[in-house]
């Protein structure tokens, strides 16, 4: 029973945060692709990753070009902090 409980509620959270992940990437589509509506970086970023490699969720085309775009501003917010890249938008 405690298995199955577990199972349920592993779907139950990789069904919300797949929910999350659409509206997310709805937004910042809407808001012509800027980058204050990448909401998905870091640590919050590494968690949607982990469940698209468990296979727990899948990307639609705008899912996935919303979670590179994540990506690539967690890397210049890195280079930038190691003083490689100049502070631009």
């Amino acid at each position: 029973m405690a298995r199955l409980r577990g199972w349920l509620d592993e779907g139950r959270y990789a069904l919300q945060v797949s929910q999350e992940l659409e509206d997310a990437a709805r937004h910042w589509r809407e808001s012509e692709d800027m980058t204050d509506y990448l909401a998905h970086r870091g640590m919050r970023g590494e968690g949607v990753r982990r469940l698209i490699e468990q296979g727990a969720i899948e990307l639609d085309a705008d899912q996935g070009s919303y979670l590179r775009a994540c990506q690539e501003k967690d890397q210049r917010e890195a280079q930038r902090l190691a003083g490689r890249v100049p502070q631009g938008p």
